[in-house]
């Protein structure tokens, strides 16, 4: 436990991004990752975030009584849910060819008061300093209208002609969510460094891609 497994249970019980972290707490979004990895905020964020959501630091800092661990707690360790695994096959137009899935078991805590959550297996390399290729990730289909950000997995709508122009293999791909007045910015979190911002104007959104929701958990495929 510690700090950061305390912060990434708050990002998922108060249902806040990582930028809105950084603005409650008077830091940068770069602060932000950095606790996320293991540093710790100075005294002033941390009370900047307390108040905010009206916490103690014992929230914030404490390995037994912290938020991570009553999260863990409001439901059995132990006690699993199933949802669906989508694996969806593709032919060498871009047409869906076959779309099947099977029930896999997550934590029952990573469901509460969230509803119709599914899961795929992770192909695009995107996203791979968090999230490895291989692993299932679990996505909300309620937020297709993401704060930034947060994670996203996003179907390539005009696979054939995009793939080249933003060096991608995969149909589904996972970004940072960044929406300006103009434009979106879907942003690589990866050891490819030929992998860039993907910058797609406001009005050709829908036509682009399709959003799938949100990330809110992942895991290796072989403890489902």
């Amino acid at each position: 436990m510690g700090f950061s497994e305390n912060l990434e249970a708050l990002l998922v019980l108060k249902n806040v991004t990582q930028d809105e972290i950084a603005r409650l707490s008077g830091v940068t979004a770069g602060a932000v990752t950095g606790w996320r990895k293991g540093s710790l905020p100075r005294k002033e964020s941390l009370k900047k975030l307390c108040n905010a959501f009206g916490i103690s630091e014992d929230d914030l800092i404490s390995d037994t009584y912290g938020l991570a661990q009553k999260y863990k707690s409001t439901l059995s360790s132990d006690e699993q849910i199933k949802i669906p695994l989508i694996k969806v096959l593709f032919d060498t137009h871009g047409n869906v060819k076959e779309d099947s899935c099977i029930l896999i078991s997550i934590p029952a805590y990573i469901a509460q008061n969230r509803k119709n959550l599914f899961a795929f297996i992770v192909e695009d390399d995107g996203y791979n300093l968090k999230i490895p290729q291989g692993v299932a990730v679990v996505v909300d289909p309620n937020e297709k209208q993401p704060k930034n950000g947060s994670i996203v997995a996003v179907e390539v709508l005009n696979y054939q002609e995009l793939s080249t122009l933003w060096n991608q293999k995969s149909y589904v791909i996972l970004r940072t969510w960044n929406e300006g007045a103009k434009h979106l910015m879907l942003s690589p979190y990866s050891h490819n460094k030929n992998l860039n911002d993907i910058i797609i104007g406001i009005s050709d959104i829908d036509s682009t891609i399709e959003v799938l929701g949100t990330i809110i958990w992942f895991q290796p495929l072989k403890t489902l």
